[in-house]
C-alpha cells in the first residue's frame, strides 16, 4: 500500500484538483518502484486529502473536502485499474456525541456512494469467511436486532459462552505412557 500524506493547504495545494494531481504524482512513482522491486507484486493506490483548518490548523478527517478527494481518488484508481484505499468512518469530535455519529456516518455514506467498496467483488465473496474474524461474543448487530435478541451486554454474552464451554467440555484422556510416568513421579515423592 502506498499512501501519500497530503493535507489541503498544508502539504498539498488547497484545491481538490491540485491535491489529486499531487496524490497521483506521488502514488504512480511509488507503483513503479514497487514493481521494479517485485514485478507483479500487489499494490494498493490511495490515501486521503483532508483539509487543514485554516483558523485553528488541525487536520480535519471529516471535512467535505476529504470525502470529495476520496471520491476523486476512487475514480482515478478505477481508471488505472488499481485497488484503492480511502478514509471513512472518522470524526473530529472529542466525545462520543451526535457530532461523532454524524461525521462518521456521512463519510461512510460518501465513500459508499463513490463506489469505494469491495462488497460485491468475487474476491470478497470467495475469501471473507476465512479472512475475517466473526466474534461470538462481541456485539456487531444493529440496535433494533440487538434489542430483539435480548439487549445483552458483553459480560452477559461472555458469561453464557464460558458456561456453555464448561458444560460441554470433556478433557481428552492422557496417553497411558504419560499416566504411567506421572504415577511413577508421585510414587517417588511418596517414598521420600
Amino acid at each position: 500500500m502506498y499512501i501519500p500524506a497530503v493535507m489541503l493547504g498544508a502539504t498539498a495545494p488547497v484545491t481538490i484538483a491540485g491535491a489529486l494531481a499531487q496524490i497521483n504524482a506521488e502514488c504512480l512513482p511509488g507503483l513503479v518502484i514497487h514493481q521494479l522491486a517485485g514485478p507483479g507484486a500487489p499494490f494498493i493506490y490511495g490515501g486521503a486529502a483532508p483539509a487543514m483548518d485554516m483558523s485553528t490548523s488541525p487536520c480535519s478527517y471529516v471535512s467535505p473536502e476529504l470525502s470529495l478527494s476520496c471520491a476523486g481518488m476512487i475514480a482515478m484508481a478505477r481508471w488505472l485499474n488499481l485497488p484503492v484505499f480511502c478514509t471513512a468512518g472518522c470524526s473530529d469530535a472529542h466525545t462520543f456525541d451526535p457530532q461523532a455519529g454524524l461525521e462518521a456516518g456521512y463519510s461512510i455514506l460518501a465513500m459508499a456512494l463513490a463506489g469505494g467498496n469491495y462488497v460485491a467483488e468475487s474476491h470478497t465473496v470467495e475469501n471473507f469467511k476465512r479472512s475475517l474474524h466473526f466474534s461470538s461474543i462481541m456485539n456487531r448487530l444493529e440496535h433494533a436486532r440487538w434489542r430483539e435478541e435480548g439487549s445483552t451486554s458483553l459480560q452477559e454474552r461472555a458469561n453464557r459462552k464460558v458456561r456453555t464451554i464448561l458444560a460441554a467440555h470433556r478433557p481428552p484422556e492422557l496417553p497411558a505412557e504419560t499416566v504411567r510416568q506421572a504415577q511413577a513421579v508421585t510414587e517417588r515423592r511418596d517414598r521420600s
